[in-house]
This record gives structure tokens, C-alpha cells and sequence, in this order.
């Protein structure tokens, strides 16, 4: 053989049963579930992951049509932070809890914007830009941040007349939803 020469040894097309699959195979556009439109499958994964992310991580390794579904901010706005630990650092994608925290922050998760908040106004400093994340978090829903944000309001040197009024009002929000010892044990 020459130098530069190549032997077909080697080459794929005469390997017997490279890339190929033995038993049936399903075609493209027959896969069971493609069939349903993906809307559907962004309903599923919203409710998988509003009771538990780990369901969520779970359930996109399972296939492609999940993992897409997954990925929509249907899904973001809504999933749950219970299982997520509170991790304090500076930059928001230093780990893979932060990457997802800030994902489904900027999709307007009130459970998400609400660590960033306590983040913002205990660890790093900054206690305006804190109170802001935090009332944001408190008009989106969020009753812990409607508790933190109260017992803020209602601190001397913190804010105004107006702020003592929206904090009086927020402390009754909470106090309507019944939640108000569990908060008191939560921030302890």
C-alpha cells in the first residue's frame, strides 16, 4: 500500500450493522409522544414542577419532548422553591441552583424573586435595591415577602409615612392568610 493511501478497513459503510437498530423502529413523525401538541406537554411539566423541581430534573432526562417543555417560561413562572437551598453568593449563575433561581426570577416567579430579595437586603448589602426585589416579590404574591416586607415597612428610619401605611396593610394581608406563626418560626 501507499503512502497517503486509505483501506477501506476502516471506513463505516462496511462495517456490518454500524448505526443501525435491530427490532422495530418507530418513524419520525410517529413517535407516541409528539402526537400531543406541545402546549400540552407545558401544562404537564408546570404542574410537575410546581410540586417538586427534583420531579422536574426527573422528568426531562426521561426524553426530548420533555425537555423542550420543560424549558418553556410557563414552567419557570410557576415551579417551586421549597427544595431549593438558599445558596449566597455575588453573581447569580455561580452555581446551577443560582442559573435556575435567576430563570425563573426573570420569568416573574414570586417564589424565585423572593431569596433573590433576602439575598440583596441581608447579605449583600443592598438594602434599597432589597426592599424593591422584595415588595416586588410581595405584589406578585409572595406571602413570605409580604411578612418580610411588613415587619421592614413598619421599622423606624426605613421608609416614610407612606411606607408605614403599605406596611400596616401588607402585615394585615398576611395576618387574613392565617400564616402568620409560621412566618414568625421561619425568620425566627
Amino acid at each position: 500500500m501507499k503512502l497517503g493511501a486509505t483501506s477501506n478497513k476502516g471506513s463505516r459503510e462496511k462495517k456490518a450493522g454500524y448505526g443501525r437498530r435491530t427490532g422495530k423502529e418507530v418513524p419520525l413523525g410517529g413517535c407516541p409522544l409528539t402526537l400531543l401538541p406541545h402546549e400540552i406537554w407545558e401544562r404537564i411539566a408546570a404542574r410537575v414542577v410546581s410540586a417538586s423541581i427534583k420531579d422536574l430534573f426527573n422528568m426531562q432526562a426521561t426524553c426530548k419532548v420533555f425537555l423542550d417543555a420543560a424549558h418553556s417560561s410557563a414552567v419557570y413562572k410557576v415551579a417551586s422553591m421549597a427544595e431549593l437551598p438558599v445558596v449566597f453568593s455575588y453573581d447569580l449563575e455561580d452555581c446551577p441552583e443560582d442559573g435556575f433561581l435567576y430563570r425563573c426570577m426573570c420569568r416573574g416567579n414570586p417564589a424565585a424573586i423572593f431569596p433573590v430579595g433576602i439575598r440583596e437586603f441581608c447579605w449583600m448589602c443592598r438594602s434599597v435595591t432589597g426592599v424593591d426585589t422584595l415588595l416586588e416579590a410581595a405584589d406578585a404574591g409572595n406571602v413570605q415577602a409580604r411578612y418580610m416586607c411588613a415587619m421592614l415597612l413598619l421599622t423606624p428610619g426605613v421608609g416614610d409615612e407612606a411606607h408605614a401605611d403599605r406596611g400596616v396593610e401588607m402585615y394585615e394581608n398576611v395576618l387574613a392568610a392565617g400564616k402568620i406563626e409560621s412566618y414568625r418560626e421561619f425568620f425566627g
